[in-house]
């Protein structure tokens, strides 16, 4: 089997001893190739051009935005994909069943590439781009540009820079006014949000080891789940944020809740509004068109079957 694999050197995790081991157990029964990314945005051309020159499967070692990228690269193929996880958060990498040490990883990976375990799913694109497992509109999408300004110490304390960029979010962001809507092909239109979740799978993300669900009902074999917020008042936003840490039952009951479910929206601003996919953050827009892509990506994971 020819296997690319993609490098990002800066991710959070990664490290050249490991590196060493990872090549030459996947160089053992395989012919690898390896390069590195050298930018953020620079894993998609080259995933792409693996398509191109034959490779039978993608492993990328990175977190998130490279796993987004090799994703984009090769949804609508049948170059199979590989994660070894690498970055501070590894949502899509968890979701799927892999495990964080990059040996435990890679050794789980050999056997699948053995067996041809692989799993077909579904993905989410908005704006002509795919994303794994959110995309997030309004408020979080705020606190994503927010975290990204914080990069310099995102190595140092992980996910709880996430909670640093929330608190200074909220105390910046204007709670009275809504940002969009969002509009869908049956003629269904939400009331006005502050912020929307579009979910491709579930969790949303993790603190450290636990799971923050906001939408267990989310699976990489069904439509998008939205859950959107009419209000951010800033007591139930925490309680909101602890209930999807422990239980759903205030996210249930909570009357600024909006939820829905779509294989294909569009986000009308009333102002513009932040966006990020799979956190990383995509700019403001004025309106986003989001579309569910169905088994349009090969994984190689521990919840699959050989094909």
């Amino acid at each position: 089997m020819r296997i690319l694999l993609v490098v990002n050197p800066y991710a959070t995790n990664y490290d050249t001893q490991q590196r060493r081991v990872v090549e030459k157990a996947l160089s053992s029964d395989h012919e690898l190739e390896v390069r590195e990314t050298a930018r953020p945005g620079h894993g998609l051309p080259i995933t792409q051009g693996a398509v191109t020159e034959g490779f039978d499967t993608v492993v990328a070692w990175g977190g998130d935005g490279m796993v987004n990228e090799a994703a984009a690269g090769l949804a609508g193929t049948d170059v199979g994909l590989a994660i070894l996880p690498g970055g501070s958060t590894n949502v899509c990498a968890r979701t799927l069943g892999i495990p964080l040490d990059i040996l435990a990883a890679a050794g789980n990976l050999l056997r699948w590439l053995d067996e041809g375990r692989t799993r077909r799913i579904g993905l989410g694109s908005a704006g002509g781009r795919t994303f794994t497992f959110v995309c997030g509109l309004g408020f979080d999408a705020a606190v994503v540009r927010e975290v990204e300004s914080r990069s310099a110490i995102k190595r140092t304390i992980g996910p709880s820079v996430y909670l640093l960029g929330a608190v200074a979010t909220f105390a910046e962001f204007d709670r009275h006014q809504p940002q969009f809507r969002l509009a869908f092909d049956d003629g269904r239109e939400s009331p006005p949000l502050m912020q929307a979740f579009v979910c491709n799978s579930s969790p949303y993300t993790y603190l450290g080891n636990l799971p923050m669900v906001l939408v267990p009902e989310a699976g990489y074999d069904r439509p998008l789940e939205i859950l959107g917020l009419t209000r951010l008042p800033w007591l139930s936003t925490i309680r909101l944020g602890v209930s999807s840490f422990w239980h759903q039952r205030y996210l249930r009951e909570c009357p600024y809740v909006y939820r829905a479910t779509a294989t294909h929206v569009v986000a009308e601003m009333i102002v513009p509004f932040d966006v990020h996919q799979d956190a990383e953050y995509r700019g403001k827009r004025e309106r986003l068109e989001i579309s569910w892509m169905p088994e349009c990506l090969s994984v190689y994971c521990g919840q699959g079957h050989s094909t």
